[in-house]
């Protein structure tokens, strides 16, 4: 039998620690020190995921996420500025946001198209279903 044993590490990143990071972003904090703080939209580093396969490019296009398809988005985050801390977005809601940078995505070379099809019209059961069908080349 195998045990798991966890232990509790704050973020003073002490072992047993129990101070947690407050909404302001402070190790420990009250959340009393927002005001105080400057906050600031900043880039991540990272950008959101393109789609890997043909089914989840078809899937988002129906979603109406065309753009997902196509190109990336770099995330953006909320930071306290002192800190570098992510915080929650609430806090820069009086900041304006920085242009949004893109990427293209890798084109997908798919042998067919996809599309979500309702089928309500025709059966009384809301199905949904995918349907294939080959686009000639």
């Amino acid at each position: 039998m195998k045990m798991l044993i966890t232990n509790v590490v704050g973020c003073d990143d002490v072992i047993g620690s129990s101070l947690r990071f407050d909404v302001c972003g402070v190790c420990g904090g009250r959340g009393d020190s927002c005001d105080s703080a400057q906050f600031t939209w900043k880039e991540s580093g990272e950008f959101t995921e393109c789609p890997s396969s043909c089914t989840q490019a078809a899937r988002d296009f129906h979603e109406g996420k065309e753009d997902d398809v196509r190109e990336s988005r770099a995330i953006v985050v909320c930071v306290n500025a002192n800190t570098g801390r992510v915080v929650p977005e609430r806090l820069c809601a009086d900041r304006k946001r920085p242009p949004t940078k893109t990427r293209p995505c890798p084109l997908l070379i798919c042998p067919s198209r996809y599309s979500l099809r309702t089928f309500s019209e025709i059966s009384a059961f809301p199905l949904f279903m995918w349907s294939l069908w080959f686009d000639p080349i």
